[in-house]
Parts: C-alpha cells; structure tokens; sequence
C-alpha cells in the first residue's frame, strides 16, 4: 500500500543507521482517541524486535517554551540523551517540576522573562513537569529508546518516515488515552499503515 501524507509536527531530527532508500519504509495511519477533545499528542514509536538500534541525540538542544501559562509543547517526545532547554516567555515567576512517578527529580525556579535552564535527559521514560505557580500549567517529556516516532495532529494522522524493513513493536503514548502495544512487519520502501482507537 502506498500513501501520501502530511508531516502535522515539528520533532527533532535524530541521527538514522545507513540504510537505503529502497530499504526503507513509512509507517503512517491515525489515532482515534476517543477520551480527549482532539486525538492530538499521541506519542507513536517503534521499537525494533530482537537487536536494539542505535540511537544518537541531536546535536542541539529542543526547546520547552514556558509562555502564557502554558507549556508549548505539551508533549514532547525526545530521544534519550537530548537536552532540553527550557525558556521562560513570561515577565512573572514561574518554575519547573519534574516527576517520574511521585519522585521529584528536578524543582527549579524560573522567576524572570528570558531565563533559561538546560537538562539532559539519560534515562528512558516519562517525565512529568509542572509549574507549582500556575497549576493549569502541565507537560510531558517522552524519552524513547529508538529514533523511530513521531506524535499525532489534532485529527490523529501520523507518519514515521525513514524505517528499515524489519519486525517493530509499536507503542502508543497518550496523557489519558490507555495505551497500546502491536507488532507491525514494515517491508521494503512501502507504507504499513496502523489505524488505532485509545480509550479508557
């Protein structure tokens, strides 16, 4: 099957193993979610079965905005070993709170307009941020294991372009949407589409 998509958002590039063109292939579809207003924010990702794949960080920082009370973006998926620069828009105080689980692993104050503070993120998994200031304030970092992912728009298209053929296990992230687990085969340089619904 072959199919044309649109790229809905932004990620940092990651750097890919060598495969060619023909090699490769793209995994595309949507995510229904049907516990949110929008099917937005879904984090996809694909891990290889069996041999891990090498993953190197890009070689700048992703920036986490913290701008009229918001985190912009609300999820951000990373690869681990990025750094993270976190920037304060706003001319009043605000700090930043990350959470693995119930675990505290960073509280820091962000109390004047353009400061800047850096993380890297070593360790796999989510991280939680919140700002004690403003508690409508949240985010999520996503650090994953593989450079294959991506995250939905608000109609829940995605696409992972640039993926060897092979057996991946696809995994789906959403703040209430449960997640979801498949093994999907991607085969030469066509487009494995996967359409999913998240619920309770």
């Amino acid at each position: 099957m072959r199919s044309a998509w649109l790229v809905l958002v932004a990620l940092p590039a990651v750097i890919l193993s060598d495969h060619t063109a023909s090699q490769c292939g793209v995994v595309a579809g949507k995510v229904t979610v049907t516990v949110a207003k929008t099917s937005a924010d879904v984090v996809v990702s694909l891990e290889p079965r069996g041999d891990s794949v090498p993953v190197v960080p890009p070689d700048t920082a992703v920036i986490l905005n913290q701008k009229n009370k918001e985190f912009v973006p609300h999820v951000l998926p990373i690869v681990r070993g990025t750094t993270v620069v976190f920037f304060n828009h706003d001319d009043f105080l605000h700090n930043l709170h990350g959470y693995r689980q119930s675990k505290t692993v960073f509280n820091v104050a962000m109390p004047y307009v353009g400061m800047k503070w850096k993380k890297k993120f070593d360790e796999a998994g989510k991280v939680s941020i919140l700002c004690d200031v403003h508690p409508e304030m949240s985010a999520y970092i996503i650090v994953l294991n593989t450079p294959y992912f991506t995250k939905t728009g608000k109609d829940g298209a995605f696409v992972i372009p640039h993926v060897p053929a092979g057996e991946y296990v696809l995994q789906t992230w959403h703040e209430k949407g449960k997640a979801k687990t498949l093994t999907i085969t991607v085969s030469g340089s066509d487009t494995t589409a996967v359409n999913l619904q998240l619920g309770d």
